[in-house]
Parts: structure tokens; sequence; C-alpha cells
């Protein structure tokens, strides 16, 4: 059995849009509105981290799409030629390199949310209804919620075939972009971004995980963006690692993360502020009326 300490991202991102206070050994992180300032400037101003790769990775389209798509976040006409150069940047131009030494050399790291892409543009994950964490989740809580039987994308499901082909590619050079930064140097953090487009809580940073992994970092690099990166990037001194001091948060494998991902799929059992969670005696969520 390995013990690994509990995702510090997914309770961190609750914990930093609630209303109450940081505790005092969490400092609040640091925080950049995207149509303040661009990229190098956030990086050099010291924020913690980059969030969503079809976000950070609008840096590689030309300045004045950026600036027209700040100043109109909600207008297709705006957001397409942003997509359009997200979609055909090159892995290897000089932007990329640029961008990802910035980041290789400081304290910055990037949040790409890909379990949101990857389950909206259907890029082979696997249906989450058939985690068993899904006994838990109604579908009412999941924003445009995958289908139960098939998995199927109901986001993509809803397009014209041609735009279906043209999402998923794109998709798909977003992941191989977000290789490429890796091999350069860039540090990642690992959050779902449940419930968008039916990722789901739990299941769906296990899929992060899966994704990053798939992008390039190792088992433990993907481990470590769902735990001790958070520490290091935030300086954060009670969650990310098991250590006296830290809380008692702690999952418990049957098998080894550190080699395969999919070991975090093989739960024994779960602490919780330091006290053993009973987690048959979790309650399921109530079947919807009629089903």
């Amino acid at each position: 059995m390995l013990a690994i300490p509990v995702c510090a991202g997914e309770r961190a991102a609750v914990r930093v849009a609630s209303a109450g206070p940081l505790s005092r050994t969490r400092p609040a992180p640091r925080r950049s509105r995207w149509s303040a300032a661009r990229y190098p400037y956030a990086i050099r101003a010291g924020v913690g981290a980059l969030i969503r790769l079809d976000r950070y990775q609008a840096e590689f389209a030309p300045v004045a799409d950026q600036l027209a798509w700040a100043d109109h976040r909600q207008s297709p006409e705006a957001s397409r030629p942003i997509a359009r150069a997200i979609c055909a940047a090159d892995p290897a131009s000089s932007a990329v390199a640029a961008l990802a030494a910035q980041l290789a050399a400081s304290h910055t790291a990037l949040m790409p949310m890909s379990a949101l892409e990857a389950t909206a543009d259907a890029l082979e994950v696997p249906n989450p209804w058939l985690a068993p964490s899904a006994s838990l989740i109604a579908a009412r809580d999941l924003d445009i919620p995958v289908d139960r039987a098939t998995g199927q994308s109901a986001f993509l499901a809803g397009q014209p075939a041609e735009r279906r082909e043209r999402l998923r590619s794109c998709a798909q050079h977003k992941a191989d972009m977000n290789r490429r930064l890796h091999e350069l140097g860039a540090r990642f953090l690992a959050a779902s971004a449940t419930p968008a487009f039916g990722v789901m809580p739990g299941s769906g940073l296990h899929l992060e995980l899966a994704l990053l992994h798939r992008a390039g970092l190792s088992p433990r690099e993907a481990l470590a963006a769902a735990t001790s990166n958070y520490a290091d990037v935030y300086g954060w001194r009670d969650v990310g690692r098991i250590e006296r001091g830290r809380r008692a948060d702690v999952v418990i494998l049957d098998a080894d993360p550190r080699l395969d991902v999919s070991a975090l799929d093989h739960i024994h059992t779960v602490v919780f502020r330091g006290a053993v969670l009973d987690r048959a005696r979790l309650p399921p969520r109530p079947a919807p009326a009629g089903r």
C-alpha cells in the first residue's frame, strides 16, 4: 500500500473562491485578470498559476486579436480569431519557446484543466458515470453532463459533423502544445474544472492526472501536480505533503501511482482530518424522478 496526500488543488479552488478568509498558513494566491495584463507580465508579477489551456495558449495569437478579445470576452466575433490562432499555433515557434523559458525560470505554473476539453470534445476519455464516485453525483449538479449510458459528450453531439471534427482536432492540438511546454520546462498544477461539460468531482481529477501523463508528465510529475506543486507554488504549509504539522488528509492506495497514475482508482482507505472515512456509509444521491 502507498499513502499520498489528498489533492490540494480541488480543495484549494473552493477555499479561494469562498467568502471566508484563508488560513494564516495558506497565503492567498496572487491572481490577475486576463484583460488587465498579458501573460508574460502576469508571470513577472508573480501570479501562481495561468488557468485553462484555452486561455494561456491565447498568448500565441496576434496581439491585436488578444486585445479585441480582452475587451469583448462574450463576443463570438472577438473569440473566433483567438480560437483559430490557438488551433494553428506552431509548438516549435519562438513564441512558445519564449513563454516556456519564462515559466521555467519563474514560480508560475500552468493549470490546463484538460479534463474539461477532453470531456467536451471526446478525446478518448472514459465514461465518468462508470466511476464508483458517480453514485454520489446527480446529473442536475453538472453542466452539460455526458450521456449516462454511452459517455457521449452532449456538447459535441449538438455540433454539426464538420465542426465536431474541427473541435476534436483543435483540442488535440492544444494537448500537444502542453506537451511541448512541459518539454521546455513548464510546471503544472492539476485541477479538473468540475462540473463544467459533465466533468465530475473526484473522477474528474483522476482524469486530469491521466491527461497530464498523456501530455508527457511522468506519473510522479502528474501526482506532484495535484499535491506538492501546490505547496511549492503558493507556499502553503498545511497541505500538499505528508509531513508533521500538515493536515492529516491522506489517501491510501493498493497500488503505486508513481508507476502508473491509474493506481489512483485503487483506493483502500481515506483519512480526512485525521480520521478514517467510512466510504460505505456515504449516502448515494437519489435518482431523478421517473428514472
